[in-house]
C-alpha cells in the first residue's frame, strides 16, 4: 500500500522544491506536480512529491487520523515521535482541490 501524508509548504526554493512540515517535521518535497502551491498551502506528499493541493481542514482531518495508525508511520522514526508527541498542527487556510485527504494505492 503506498500512502500520501498530508504537509504544509513552509518554504519555496526555485519554483521546484518546497520545505515542507509534517506533524512537526521538516524535509524537502518536489511541488512539480502542483505548481500553483504556495507558502502555506496544504499539500499530499508522497515519494518525496507534492501531487495535490489539499483543504487545511482535510490535512488536518487526515493527521488525526494517521495519529491513531500508527503503523502507517512506523517507517520514520521522527514522524512517529511526533504523532507520540500529539502535535498541534496550526497555518492559515489553504487552497482546495476538494480531493479526499488521504491517498492508498494496493499494490
Amino acid at each position: 500500500m503506498c500512502l500520501a501524508i498530508p504537509a504544509q509548504i513552509t518554504a519555496i526554493e526555485n519554483e521546484r522544491m518546497a520545505t515542507i512540515d509534517i506533524l512537526g517535521v521538516v524535509k524537502q518535497a518536489s511541488i512539480d506536480l502542483v505548481p500553483e502551491a504556495k507558502v502555506g498551502s496544504w499539500i499530499l506528499v508522497h515519494a518525496g512529491f507534492g501531487i495535490e493541493i489539499i483543504s487545511e481542514e482535510d490535512a488536518r482531518e487526515t493527521i488525526e487520523l494517521v495519529k491513531q495508525m500508527p503503523v502507517l508511520i512506523e517507517d520514520d522514526p521522527e514522524l512517529i515521535e511526533a504523532a507520540r508527541r500529539g502535535t498541534t498542527l496550526t497555518s492559515d487556510a489553504a487552497t482546495s482541490t476538494g480531493a479526499a485527504p488521504l491517498v492508498a494505492d494496493a499494490r
